[in-house]
């Protein structure tokens, strides 16, 4: 594997959310072909270490059960949301760990893993949890444009003030998932990123946008542009803070 930016093979097979056993063909991948191989890599992406399945469906079902209404308000003061955005991406509540769960969902809608968000803001996945998308209530009737933004919690601020939003797990992660999603979907779509450049000139988030845009416009076949938020704030979720902050 060579990549004409520099890339190491370790960076890129992780962008594209494979394992490094992907470029040894096997027997199985030469009857089937790389669909069939990408399908044996989410079971066991979804697995436990004991080799288990998990049911994240069942756990999304019953975490937001359990939710109750002083809980999520709790998160939307926390978030400065309305407590209706975290509904429709469907925040649930896992009282075993004391934290706010997200489902995140491949491209056809099934929760393949859950996020757990702690009181102190901290996140981690659940074991076998695979990466998704955070795809909120409605996403599909908005008019558009689609934002393909980071995270659950820009996800939420996008959908509070009615801009149709599709949240990615990290900086150049779903793309796989986004393909799925909007491969019969007419509307334009614009990927965010994230004003998150550090002194030694890294920039993640402008990276991130660039790289998913393009990997979109290619496999979409259409335009895809992309762009970072506004007045210099770090995302959607801070862009949206700061302008409440200054219209009160």
């Amino acid at each position: 594997m060579y990549c004409q930016a520099g890339c190491e093979p370790q960076g890129v097979l992780d962008a594209i959310e494979l394992p490094k056993r992907a470029l040894l063909p096997t027997s199985r991948s030469r009857r089937h072909g790389p669909a069939q191989r990408n399908r044996s890599v989410l079971a066991e992406n979804t697995a436990r270490k004991d080799g288990s399945q998990v049911d994240f469906k069942e756990h999304d079902e019953r975490f937001r059960a359990d939710i109750t209404d002083e809980v999520i308000q709790e998160l939307a003061k926390q978030l400065a949301v309305p407590t209706s955005s975290l509904e429709q991406l469907h925040v649930g509540w896992c009282e075993e760990r004391d934290a706010w769960t997200f489902p995140e969902q491949d491209g056809q809608g099934n929760v393949v893993g859950i996020i757990r968000r702690s009181r102190d803001g901290t996140q981690q996945a659940t074991e076998g949890s695979q990466p998704g998308l955070y795809v909120p209530d409605g996403f599909e009737r908005g008019l558009g444009p689609v934002l393909v933004v980071e995270g659950a919690s820009d996800t939420v601020a996008a959908t509070a003030i009615q801009l149709v939003a599709v949240g990615r797990p990290s900086a150049k992660g779903g793309v796989a998932h986004l393909v799925e999603l909007l491969q019969d979907d007419a509307r334009e779509v614009l990927v965010v990123g994230e004003m998150d450049a550090t002194q030694d000139g890294q920039w993640p988030g402008r990276d991130g946008a660039q790289y998913v845009a393009r990997q979109l416009a290619g496999r979409l076949r259409q335009q895809v542009s992309w762009a970072l938020q506004p007045r210099g704030v770090k995302g959607v979720r801070a862009w949206l803070n700061q302008e409440v902050r200054d219209a009160s």
